[in-house]
């Protein structure tokens, strides 16, 4: 645990649960009188460290996944349902208000809808490049170029201040 301590240092909970890990490891060991159930119970614990939270966030959004797994074989309509039920029934999901505006643009749909679609991903991630880059396309479509530019050098300065020169 103690190895550990660098990496967490300041997050007291993760400390506090690798060493109850540690511990546990160590009292396995003990009672096994091998390393080896240690090594498989550390590795199976860092595998479930790693996976649970992937299965929970892909079945709070299944449908958003299944819209980005099958994109290329479903239907528009399928796509924009799919879409449309992620952001139902996970309204804080940016990502899907964002790709559901790309979609109305990709296919001329309403660009009044997607902008709107795209101001939601924002208020929920404000810098997030993607979504200015969708809100500028969309702008650029509606002939509000001054809009558009003004974000365009939003986002240069936004990627000025991550990858300085």
């Amino acid at each position: 645990a103690v190895l550990h301590f660098g990496q967490y240092w300041g997050d007291w909970a993760a400390i506090l649960m690798v060493t109850a890990v540690g511990f546990a490891l160590t009292l396995l060991r003990a009672w096994s009188k091998s390393t080896l159930a240690s090594v498989v119970a550390h590795y199976t614990y860092n595998i479930g460290v790693i996976l649970i939270p992937i299965i929970m966030l892909v079945t709070a959004n299944y449908d958003y996944y299944q819209f980005k797994i099958l994109k290329d074989k479903l239907t528009l309509e399928k796509k924009i349902e799919l879409l449309k039920n992620n952001i139902k029934k996970g309204p804080h999901f940016a990502e899907a208000y964002n790709d559901l505006a790309k979609l109305y643009v990709e296919n001329n749909l309403s660009l009044y809808n997607a902008l709107e679609l795209t101001d939601k991903a924002l208020a929920l991630e404000p810098d997030f490049i993607d979504f200015l880059e969708t809100k500028t396309l969309i702008l650029s479509k509606m002939n509000r170029i001054e809009e558009a530019n003004e974000i365009k050098d939003y986002i240069e300065s936004l990627s000025e201040e991550n990858y300085p020169e």
